[in-house]
């Protein structure tokens, strides 16, 4: 039975929480259950575990409470997955003065951080002994399946993605992300004009979809219910299914060309990967894990964008080339169900417990 816990700060469900804390908890502490130690998500912080994990920025009375363990000889570790040091003030999560003073002390007080990227790492240089990097991953059993065939005559299995039309582009991101649409709005609005309208030359080849944040306001009065559909936000726990349901073929990953975009992870890519879609991204930070022309396509002006777009619309037998590639390396490379994905996070859950694995 397991006689030491990390109690990782779980406040309810959401993104940031999910992928930093309620997965790592949920497939690495069997590991440590053998070892004696048990990760143990949940709310508020309780007394009597080991070490305490707070992910993101904690509120002023949440810093007194860590404050107060640590003075108990609790070991206080820091979950980041953003560079708050750099973060656009457009950027609804920009955390002020008072938020900036709570991740200064956070800084100074945690015995850990764990951050998800190397570039974020590198934001805390002065203490790098101390600085974990886990990725993040995916449990890519909840998506879609990839459809496999027997061959004929018994001689194996194979790939059988079948095209469908019009092709589906998809955008899915909160709030907080609409200022990474921002450069890409004037191309999405000719790729509408081209392909998305019921008049288009051709007729209808694509639809456009934003999931959760409202489609930027050209492209809404244009477009809204003349080929571009809005899937309004949902609660966290609806969020996958909804997701697998909208289908996509191709996945929008664009990204702002700012220092807060270095440190960001390529989860968007991922998803896209997971969804059996083509991911086209933005030739800037961790999006440049994208192969491209093999399992994505990587942009960084209009014209690009344009291009692979159109490519990616007009010609079905290379988009799903790349998407069932994205798919397969996504299951190699990305999967929390594989033990050598999880690697990284058992070599930091190490650290904290003083368990050699």
């Amino acid at each position: 039975m397991p006689t030491k816990t990390v109690f990782m700060h779980y406040p309810g469900d959401g993104g940031c929480t999910w992928h930093r804390v309620m997965l790592p908890a949920r497939y690495c502490s069997p590991v440590f259950e053998k070892h004696g130690w048990e990760l143990v998500p949940g709310e508020g912080l309780p007394e009597g575990h080991d070490v305490y994990v707070m992910h993101g920025l904690p509120t002023p009375q949440a810093v007194y409470e860590l404050l107060k363990l640590k003075r108990k000889g609790k070991w206080v570790v820091w979950s980041v997955d953003d560079d708050w040091s750099t973060i656009p003030t457009w950027n609804p999560a920009f955390p002020g003065e008072m938020g900036m003073a709570t991740y200064d002390i956070m800084r100074s007080v945690a015995d850990f951080i764990i951050v998800s990227t190397p570039a974020l790492a590198r934001t805390f240089s002065d203490r790098s002994d101390t600085v974990l990097t886990a990725p993040n991953l995916l449990d890519v059993s909840v998506f879609p399946k990839l459809p496999v065939k027997e061959a004929p005559g018994g001689s194996g299995e194979y790939v059988d993605v079948q095209p469908k039309v019009p092709v589906r582009v998809v955008w899915a991101g909160g709030p907080t992300h609409t200022g990474d649409l921002e450069p890409v709005v004037d191309v999405l609005d000719h790729f509408c004009d081209k392909f998305v309208l019921p008049t288009s030359p051709g007729g209808q080849r694509a639809v456009l979809i934003f999931m959760g944040a409202a489609p930027p306001p050209k492209l809404l009065r244009k477009y809204a219910n003349r080929g571009l559909i809005h899937q309004p936000m949902v609660p966290f726990p609806a969020y996958q299914s909804v997701l697998n349901s909208i289908d996509a073929h191709v996945y929008l990953a664009p990204l702002a060309p700012i220092p807060f975009n270095e440190s960001k992870s390529n989860l968007r890519v991922m998803e896209g990967w997971a969804l059996v879609a083509a991911p086209v991204a933005s030739d800037h930070g961790e999006y440049k894990c994208v192969d491209s022309g093999h399992d994505g396509r990587l942009v960084a002006t209009p014209d690009e964008w344009s291009s692979a777009l159109t490519r990616l619309v007009t010609d079905h037998e290379y988009r799903i080339k790349v998407a069932v590639t994205g798919r397969m390396r996504v299951e190699e490379q990305y999967d929390w169900n594989r033990e050598e994905c999880r690697a990284p996070w058992l070599s930091a859950f190490s650290r904290l417990t003083g368990v050699t694995l």
